[in-house]
């Protein structure tokens, strides 16, 4: 299986007849089913196209403090702190091999990792108290994928950066991806 970004090709196969939008990652589709149902998605297997957003979390914490008394006007001695992760997670339009859109969730970093794999094992509960695929309001997993060292090669960091420029790194190995389906918007009205 071949990895491709943008019209670059890395592998053996070749994309030519495909037209790729200017901001593409190509990522030549190809999944395995994961034994809870939902698929497991090689790296390869998906049409990565456009960055849509990213999330962050942040960290509160309460202070006690010896004695049960804290000074008010001591900064060394706060109430609460708020720590901000920064961009934790990353969004993604792309394309599976039937032409259906997805959303691609990035999780950067151990502390999203462990978000990400909660996040996922949440979903395979759902799955398994529905019997199947649940009628959920908040999204549909359609699977995941773990990033390979292919995301690490030369040439598919030369062509991300092709595709998305500077403003967006490209993704790193061993990185939990979350893929689900496409709902776009609607107003009402």
């Amino acid at each position: 299986v071949g990895l491709a970004v943008g019209r670059r090709v890395l592998g053996h196969h070749t994309f030519s007849s495909m037209h790729l939008h200017t901001a593409t990652a190509l990522l030549y589709l190809a999944f395995l089913s994961g034994g809870d149902g939902l698929r497991v998605f090689r790296p390869s297997s998906i049409t990565i196209r456009r960055q849509v957003g990213q999330l962050g979390f942040a960290t509160e914490t309460e202070w006690q403090y010896a004695g049960g008394k804290r000074n008010p006007l001591d900064p060394s001695q706060p109430s609460r702190t708020v720590e901000a992760s920064g961009a934790s997670v990353r969004l993604f339009e792309a394309r599976l091999a039937d032409g259906s859109r997805s959303l691609l969730k990035e999780f950067l970093g151990a502390e999203a990792r462990a978000i990400g794999d909660r996040e996922l094992a949440v979903y395979r509960h759902l799955e398994e108290e529905a019997g199947g695929a649940p009628d959920l309001s908040v999204g549909t997993l359609c699977g995941h994928m773990i990033s390979d060292e292919a995301f690490e090669t030369r040439g598919f960091r030369e062509a991300w950066e092709a595709s998305f420029g500077l403003a967006v790194p490209p993704p790193a190995a061993g990185r939990l991806w979350l893929i689900f389906r496409w709902v776009p918007l609607r107003t009402i009205g």
